[in-house]
């Protein structure tokens, strides 16, 4: 059984201030908590709803196995529907902030506040191959419970750092990467050639593109629609882009 010291120290890191005290967060759920077996993931302990259903290689990873915690599980998880198994993992070391060096697609996200369409562009990206994401100050956090599970486990594979926008990109700017960015007065991302690296820009959720970030792009582009609404949400925006994105790299491979 869970005791109440547990229930009360991981049954707190749905605050991002308790996750960063205890240097843990939280993984829901059994397809999730099987990614992390292949991955540099360090698991501080596994609770079962009822008895062990992951593989002994996942178990003899953790630091504390409990099992049977009953409806007690439900203190710790952050969500309506009881999951099987949580995971308590160590948040890993972040590195160094990632430069445009690095070939390949790098998905700057400005501002991208709800955790959920954060969690779905990881894991759209991760889907597409691409495994860079530079995250601004403000967005919202890659381990908020709600992002976690919204990743399906996608987020073992993806690299990323939080940085001051502008000087990031000011840092980077030597690079001479392009820097597309979606607007309303932008080219048809359909008859767009993206080259092999590139910086994608992926705008808040209700403001779009900022301006700090708006003069660094180097190539505005647009997503044609009936034009009936305004605009489209972030993570449906950002898998219509990395489509196309994957669809014109892919095409110039083969």
């Amino acid at each position: 059984m869970l005791s109440k010291g547990q229930i009360k120290k991981y049954g707190s890191l749905g605050s991002k201030k308790q996750r960063q005290k205890y240097g843990l967060f939280l993984v829901e759920g059994k397809k999730s908590i099987q990614l992390l077996q292949n991955s540099d993931f360090i698991i501080d302990s596994l609770f079962f709803k009822d008895e062990i259903t992951l593989s002994n290689d996942l178990i003899s990873k953790a630091m504390h196995v409990v099992e049977h915690c009953g409806e007690s599980l439900s203190k710790i998880s952050s969500f309506d529907s009881l999951p099987d198994c949580i995971a308590a993992v160590k948040l890993p070391s972040i590195p160094p902030v990632l430069s445009l060096k690095s070939k390949g697609v790098t998905l700057f996200l400005d501002d991208i506040q709800d955790p959920g369409n954060l969690g779905t562009i990881i894991r759209t990206a991760v889907w597409y191959g691409y495994r860079q994401i530079v995250l601004s100050n403000g967005c919202a956090d890659v381990f908020n419970p709600k992002t976690i599970q919204a990743t399906m486990g996608a987020f073992v594979h993806m690299n990323f750092e939080y940085v001051q926008k502008e000087l990031w990109f000011e840092k980077n700017l030597k690079h001479q990467i392009p820097v597309y960015g979606a607007f309303l007065n932008g080219k048809s991302v359909y008859n767009v050639d993206f080259p092999q690296d590139l910086v994608v820009v992926i705008g808040n959720e209700g403001h779009g593109i900022s301006d700090i970030v708006a003069r660094f792009v180097t190539q505005k582009i647009h997503i044609p629609g009936s034009e009936l609404i305004e605009s489209l949400n972030a993570a449906v925006a950002s898998a219509i882009l990395l489509d196309n994105i994957f669809r014109v790299q892919q095409h110039e491979k083969y």
